[in-house]
């Protein structure tokens, strides 16, 4: 999996002068990012698979290759679920506060390579839907303005990981489905805005090992009957960041 400039195992990469591209390495990533729905997160993304964990929600998610099935682990009551990607969706009722339209409907416009924070990735231009109203019939019809009229989103390299693991992923971070891993995701709503609404960020990111536990249940665990009995409330402190 060719993706990263080389830097020690420990470190965490400074971003490069502008123009200069990551070089590439055969080992796991383990990113560190920030969705403004979930609130700080990890994602490993190994030759192996893709792990997620939602420690703010108790939640680690993850696809092994050459599996179709996703396995969420609830790692407060110990129970997991273990189902067909395909069939499968994160519990998504808060992004309606997000904004009263569907990021992950937007279509791709473009996309070129660029390096991000030291990493080889793939940015792709999205369009959506504009409303062509005057100022005047925008401010009467205030939910127009939060329509989303377009965005920016930032992946690894096409390949980077499974077919379903990209389903897991857009899935659950809500964003465009494209065939890697998203890295951040900027989105600019109708209103006149002069700075992207930051939906997904990438904070920081290493190498690291993958642990033999890492795309296994835990001893312990008990299966659930479905998924949604896994998820828990959205916590005040991010309903508070999602209205700002």
């Amino acid at each position: 999996m060719a993706l990263l400039a080389q830097v020690p195992a420990c470190a965490t990469p400074a971003p490069k002068a502008p123009g200069q591209a990551g070089t590439s390495l055969r080992q796991p990533l383990l990113l560190k990012q920030k969705l403004k729905l979930l609130g700080d997160f990890e994602a490993l993304v190994t030759d192996q698979g893709l792990r997620v964990n939602l420690p703010g929600q108790n939640l680690v998610m993850f696809n092994r290759k050459g599996s179709k099935d996703v396995c969420v682990l609830n790692t407060k009551t110990k129970q997991y679920y273990l189902g067909p990607v395909q069939d499968w969706h994160y519990n998504t009722s808060g992004t309606a506060l997000l904004s009263p339209s569907d990021a992950s409907q937007l279509t791709q416009k473009s996309s070129l390579s660029e390096d991000l924070q030291g990493i080889k990735a793939n940015k792709i231009k999205l369009t959506g839907e504009t409303i062509e109203k005057t100022p005047g019939e925008m401010k009467k019809h205030r939910w127009q303005q939060l329509i989303v009229k377009e965005g920016e989103l930032w992946s690894l390299p096409p390949g980077a990981i499974s077919r379903e693991s990209a389903l897991m992923a857009a899935r659950l971070l809500s964003t465009p489905r494209c065939d890697s891993y998203p890295l951040q995701l900027y989105l600019y709503k109708n209103r006149r805005q002069a700075k992207p609404s930051k939906v997904l960020e990438l904070l920081s990111w290493k190498t690291t090992r993958v642990e033999n536990n890492s795309f296994t249940v835990p001893a312990g665990y008990k299966q659930a009957q479905n998924e949604v009995v896994l998820y828990g409330q959205i916590k005040g402190n991010l309903l508070d960041e999602l209205l700002k």
